[in-house]
């Protein structure tokens, strides 16, 4: 009946569970603020499960011109030059990766990220976010669904 399969204390406590997932994966799923280590840059977590074979992937990502990216700058001490150009950077290498595999596409959301959601189909993998914490520093939670429970179900209706 438990949602939750496991919580491990960082994103890099979960890489070898999450690469071999995403190997099976019929699709990827990201909500993230920038995602460059998730899927953006060449060795980033998820890029070559997505070469090998290209599955479809949808990321969300802080759209860099809206207000919360500003806010979101501040809190994690960046300078919002900085923070930006990280976006835009995940939003260019992201193109690229569509231009490589025809199955990528990016969309842009303009409030401030509360967490951050790694769907791998079926298992998903969430942190929150908190003013001083970055997704792949927090504690992450391997959720899968229950029909007792609302977390999974909860984690598939973010934006």
């Amino acid at each position: 009946r438990a949602e939750i399969l496991e919580v491990y204390p960082s994103q890099a406590s979960a890489i070898t569970d999450m690469r071999g997932l995403a190997n099976n994966a019929r699709e990827i799923d990201v909500l993230a603020v920038r995602a460059l280590g998730i899927v953006g840059m060449n060795d980033s977590l998820l890029r070559a499960s997505v070469l090998r074979r290209a599955v479809a992937v949808r990321t969300l990502l802080l759209d860099p011109d809206c207000e919360a990216a500003r806010r979101r700058a501040a809190e994690i001490g960046e300078a919002f030059e900085s923070f930006t150009s990280g976006i835009r950077l995940s939003i260019a290498r992201l193109r690229e990766l569509h231009e490589q595999t025809g199955t990528v596409c990016c969309y842009l959301y303009p409030m401030l990220p509360t967490c951050r959601v790694i769907s791998l189909s079926c298992p998903r993998f969430v942190s929150a976010l908190g003013a001083t914490h970055e997704g792949h520093t927090s504690p992450i939670s391997r959720l899968t669904g229950s029909p007792q429970g609302d977390s999974n179900r909860g984690s598939r209706r973010l934006p």
